[in-house]
């Protein structure tokens, strides 16, 4: 346990000083963890990198539009993921699906961002000037709309993720290293009977 322990302390230390990615510190800590934990607790990791299914979807967007419906008012796992409600608004993909359109006064709006964190950090990646850019982020097939938000936006969702991650590994660690002393204080109880 102290090998897997000071194994996650590394991989958090380097997740906190942006040398490794987040997909690719999701993807060391879930081969170690598959191990350890019970696939209910990785969730929260499993949604981060793989992206929230349509039922998880759809759940965020009755919380948001029908704050007093019971799926609203009941506790979910999802509470978690509100970092991944973002603010932009809407664009008209032009007949030819070549260019954008404003159709009017853009209105603002949010969107639950349900695509996994290696798409997001390659969306962040692409984008040109990090602070002053919009990057679309979900095509509309029905209204034939793209939903835009400042990429901006999307490397603040990157940090939320980060910070998630990396409290999930302190917690994990801080447990590991609960479960080694407590081992260790019974074998010497044991030992010293």
């Amino acid at each position: 346990m102290q090998l897997i322990s000071a194994y996650l302390e590394q991989l958090k230390k380097q997740l906190e000083t942006n040398k490794i990615s987040c997909s690719d510190t999701i993807l060391k800590a879930l081969r170690v963890c598959r191990r350890l934990l019970p696939e209910e607790q990785l969730e929260c990791l499993t949604n981060e990198l793989m992206g929230y299914s349509g039922k998880q979807v759809e759940e965020m967007r009755v919380r948001f539009t029908s704050p007093d419906s019971p799926v609203a008012k009941k506790r979910s796992q999802l509470d978690s993921a509100i970092h991944r409600v973002l603010p932009g608004f809407r664009l008209k993909v032009g007949e030819d699906h070549q260019g954008l359109t404003f159709m009017g006064e853009p209105k603002t709006s949010t969107f639950f961002c349900e695509i996994g964190i290696l798409e997001i950090e390659e969306l962040i990646a692409d984008s040109v000037s990090k602070a002053h850019t919009y990057t679309a982020v979900d095509f509309d097939e029905e209204s034939n709309t793209v939903f835009v938000c400042k990429t901006k936006s999307l490397l603040n969702l990157k940090d939320a993720v980060r910070k998630k991650i990396c409290q999930f590994l302190e917690t994990l660690i801080r447990d590991l290293r609960g479960s080694v002393s407590e081992s260790t204080r019974t074998w010497s109880k044991q030992t010293l009977s």
